[in-house]
């Protein structure tokens, strides 16, 4: 009996199609999915390790794999293969698991440029990190200067004061041969008084400035206004004067296009206490 040639020509296999579509998808996948992908024939291995696209960012995602899967399919990547050199970014974002450090990224991938670890409430310590980067530097393991970092992500919604995150990021400049390494995060420096006779004066002091922490891409729901300061030393937006929700809230009504809907009148700008902020030394902090 004949087959169907309607039903034939709808089941091609994966050598049929073109490399260049596969690749396009290749690219879209995370780490432990590629391996997988490339494990399913000799053909599609040794078609699609040449392609560097493919290799210039991989993605982490604990949702597809197990730790032993990931440490397994991170192991691949070797000199040997010559694709350790390949790798410029790294996404870990929402991998909340205290096995897998951000700096495992740093010591692994010697032309990494971008390092993305947002959304790690549990498990970003800048203390820690801090620490053990200054420890590794100090042993050798790793060499001021030896890196390509341009970038690093680290924030979460739940980031409230971040007392080292000046000495963190000089530790990071270190690091790193390029002039500074930026990273998505920083401090409100919104000057904090009960008048607003005594913060005019202190703003050119510069003197208790709140340190709350704000994302750099932090933008308005309503107007796109990218904010500088937090939402409760500034609870209008400068832009569209609405009234300003909590990141996480704000963050959920960007992503799903939803407009801000509470009242858009300017109302006087709360402002909460702070601690102060600590001085520190950069390698002198933690001796």
């Amino acid at each position: 009996m004949s087959l169907n040639p309607i039903a034939t020509a709808n089941h091609r296999s994966l050598t049929e199609i073109p490399i260049d579509v596969i690749a396009t998808i290749a690219i879209r996948l995370d780490l432990c999915s590629l391996w997988n992908l490339l494990d399913t024939c000799s053909y599609l291995r040794y078609n699609l390790m040449p392609y560097r696209s493919i290799w210039r960012r991989i993605v982490v995602d604990l949702k597809y794999c197990d730790l032993s899967q990931f440490y397994a399919a991170l192991r691949r990547l070797k000199d040997s293969n010559g694709l350790r050199r390949l790798i410029q970014e790294v996404c870990m974002d929402g991998n909340d698991d205290s096995m897998i450090s951000p700096l495992i990224m740093l010591v692994k991938f010697p032309n990494l440029k971008r390092l993305s670890a947002r959304y790690r409430r549990f498990n970003t310590d800048l203390k820690v990190d801090t620490k053990l980067l200054q420890e590794m530097l100090k042993s050798g393991q790793l060499q001021p200067n030896s890196l390509p970092l341009e970038r690093m992500d680290i924030y979460h919604y739940y980031m409230a004061h971040e007392p080292h995150l000046d000495v963190f990021s000089r530790t990071l400049d270190r690091l790193s041969f390029n002039d500074h390494v930026q990273l998505d995060i920083k401090e409100c420096g919104r000057a904090r008084s009960t008048t607003d006779e005594l913060i005019d004066a202190l703003d050119n002091l510069n003197l208790m400035a709140c340190t709350r922490i704000v994302a750099t891409d932090a933008r308005c729901c309503v107007c796109g206004y990218n904010f500088v300061k937090c939402w409760l030393c500034e609870s209008n937006c400068p832009g569209c004067r609405s009234k300003r929700l909590p990141p996480l809230v704000n963050d959920k009504m960007n992503q799903s296009g939803t407009s801000n809907p509470t009242n858009k009148n300017p109302s006087t700008t709360s402002r909460a206490d702070s601690d102060d902020t600590l001085s520190l030394d950069e390698f002198s902090f933690f001796e």
